[in-house]
């Protein structure tokens, strides 16, 4: 995984309690909307979570990135979605003499995402940003700069545009054209199954990690916990932390894991792990079924991850996750 992706992952992982003052730019998403049908069995408040997420997965976050504008920027080499984070990617060669290039993320991240600590509250077009500078101007040439974006969406969450430069200079002045450009798309909700960008409608960014709550919640009592995202499932089954995520890995990491055991789990390679008292399994899934774009290449396979406190119950419950993803 590249320098990039790692950062945009750990970004969007992250749930921390902190506040964020930004006023709202976007349209909210419907809250009531209909309740998807496998949570009937858990808490009305955890339904409504569950399809506020489901309205979220269809965004395309592509589109909140203005191509114009890009091209303004520089020559732009690439510019698609990311199966590793359901986040857009835009690579734009600004001065091909001198190899400097901006690479640009933008996606969607909870409001409560730890990212204002350190921020400075800045005014685009009418609209407050928060800015932050990772590797300030002079501290780190050799590193990467990175001029982070936070613009409140929808009250719950946000759009996160990050600009990262390799020079001793943070790209605050370009991240600012891109925000002004971005703020007046936030109302249209473009959708990822109509994106033209590749990787935009991967089943890993669309599908719902937590769909295997219907089943698990037949024969256990299941909630959702406070860090569960739109891409990232937490819960508790009977009082049991686990996680459920559809990810991607490369082929051969199965073939050559760096730890753990090799599995199988229905039929499907697997490799389980444990770090204390947590386990973690692994499924290489394949693809499920519908119109979804492909990932990287055919080094790379897309993934079912889950791990439990209960070590007991992680194969069983990896079992319902890839039947989850896979049946539909």
């Amino acid at each position: 995984m590249s320098t990039q992706r790692r950062i945009i992952a750990a970004c969007a992982s992250v749930l921390a309690l902190a506040g964020c003052t930004t006023s709202v730019a976007g349209t909210p998403a419907a809250k009531s909307s209909p309740q998807v049908a496998y949570a009937s069995k858990l808490s009305p408040k955890d339904q409504a979570t569950l399809a506020y997420f489901a309205e979220l997965r269809k965004l395309d976050p592509c589109a909140f990135l203005d191509e114009a504008t890009l091209k303004d920027l520089g020559t732009v080499r690439e510019f698609a979605g990311d199966a590793y984070s359901a986040a857009c990617n835009a690579k734009v060669e600004v001065d091909r003499s001198s190899n400097k290039s901006l690479e640009i993320s933008i996606q969607l991240v909870s409001k409560d995402n730890g990212f204002t600590t350190g921020a400075e509250t800045i005014t685009v077009d009418d609209t407050a940003v928060e800015q932050k500078v990772e590797y300030k101007p002079g501290e780190s040439s050799a590193s990467i700069n990175t001029c982070r974006n936070l613009v409140a969406f929808d009250g719950d969450y946000s759009v996160l545009i990050s600009v990262f430069r390799r020079t001793s200079d943070a790209a605050c002045a370009e991240a600012n054209q891109l925000i002004a450009q971005t703020i007046p798309l936030l109302d249209t909700r473009p959708q990822r199954e109509d994106s033209g960008k590749r990787k935009s409608n991967t089943a890993t960014a669309v599908l719902d990690p937590c769909e295997a709550l219907g089943r698990l919640s037949e024969d256990a009592d299941v909630a959702l916990t406070e860090s569960t995202q739109p891409w990232g499932c937490r819960f508790t089954v009977d009082g049991a932390d686990g996680s459920i995520q559809y990810s991607v890995n490369s082929n051969d990491g199965y073939e050559k894991p760096y730890d753990g055991e090799r599995i199988d789990i229905d039929g499907h390679d697997a490799v389980r792990t444990q770090y204390g008292d947590t386990c973690s399994v692994e499924v290489w899934a394949g693809y499920p079924k519908g119109n979804f774009d492909p990932v990287d290449s055919d080094y790379i396979a897309t993934t079912v991850r889950v791990s439990s406190d209960d070590c007991d119950s992680v194969e069983n419950t990896a079992e319902i996750a890839v039947g989850a993803y896979l049946d539909r």
